[in-house]
């Protein structure tokens, strides 16, 4: 991006509004102003999902998105789709895969599942905070509410206990 269009790559070091999707800590808002990249003790840092900051449009007191916010998400969604430029990945039983979503993109293709549920998918989703995990940029410390290193205290929603079901069904084959 910054070769092709330096002018659209500074524009993302600015917040943008994103809406949070159920997972507002508590005294938050709906929404928070987040840049979709940040410097980091010489790490790029990135955080962008479309969908949500075309949600949080819809909310009230969030700024309209200018027109060279548009262009350069939109620039930013062609890199991304460019297949010069990502990675196509096939899960498999018994697949583990580590992502950083921090320095990578990513998102799931539509899949069908079984009909009989001793074949269905079993997808177990970790966010790992390391205890000296790589520093953040302070926004997203702000965004998730803590001061920790690693991924910010993951998703902690008041009233909502914190459970991952460990129970999954043998596939033979």
């Amino acid at each position: 991006m910054v070769r092709r269009r330096s002018d659209c790559a500074r524009i993302l070091l600015e917040p943008i509004d994103y809406k949070r999707f159920g997972e507002i800590p508590a005294g938050k808002l709906a929404y928070q102003a987040i840049p979709p990249f940040m410097l980091c003790q010489d790490r790029m840092i990135t955080t962008y999902a479309r969908s949500a900051v075309q949600k949080a449009q819809a909310l009230p007191r969030v700024p309209a998105l200018t027109d060279a916010q548009i262009e350069a998400m939109d620039l930013l969604d062609e890199l991304a789709a460019d297949p010069e430029l990502y990675l196509d990945m096939e899960f498999r039983p018994g697949d583990i895969q580590l992502v950083s979503n921090y320095s990578v993109f990513h998102s799931r293709t539509s899949y069908e599942d079984w009909p009989e549920v001793a074949q269905r998918r079993h997808l177990l989703r970790l966010w790992l905070a390391c205890a000296k995990g790589s520093a953040l940029p302070p926004a997203m410390y702000e965004h998730w509410g803590t001061t920790s290193s690693g991924r910010p205290n993951g998703v902690c929603v008041p009233g909502v206990r914190l459970i991952a079901p460990l129970e999954a069904t043998a596939i033979d084959g």
